[in-house]
């Protein structure tokens, strides 16, 4: 199973975007399966639910800034930049265009699914870009 599906398969489960990213680079991070759950636990849902920039981004960005100190912020622009490419935005809000936050605001079962598949997509997006940024 190649790591996108791995991270598909975590977010289809029990875990948020976030930690759907990171998880699928457990191996290459040496870091207990455990602690990296923790560790990104308040990044899904845009950063502590907020919606702002996306949870599995901010997996991804975790990842090179393990993987690839150095160079890690040239890599998290283009993890940024070729991600907005093919999604538009980078902000949970606008890529799925739901506002957990507002109250007066109530989803249907539908809208859910819709989210989760977006989702599901995103961390799948993050998941091929880190590992070709990796690879650079």
């Amino acid at each position: 199973m190649n790591k996108k599906d791995i991270a598909g398969d975590y977010y289809l489960g029990e875990y948020n975007c976030a930690q759907s990213v990171i998880l699928s680079f457990e191996k290459e991070l040496k870091i207990s399966k455990d602690s990296l759950e923790k560790i990104s636990y308040a990044f899904g849902g845009g950063i502590g639910g907020l919606q702002k920039i996306c949870g599995a981004i901010t997996g991804g960005v975790m990842v090179l800034g393990i993987l690839k100190k150095d160079n890690s912020k040239d890599l998290v622009r283009k993890l940024i930049n070729k991600f907005e490419n093919k999604n538009d935005f980078s902000n949970c809000i606008q890529l799925i265009d739901i506002d957990f936050n507002d109250e007066n605001y109530s989803i249907s079962e539908e809208r859910l699914k819709i989210k989760k598949m977006k989702c599901y997509n995103y961390v799948r997006d993050v998941v091929g870009i880190v590992e070709n940024l990796i690879n650079e």
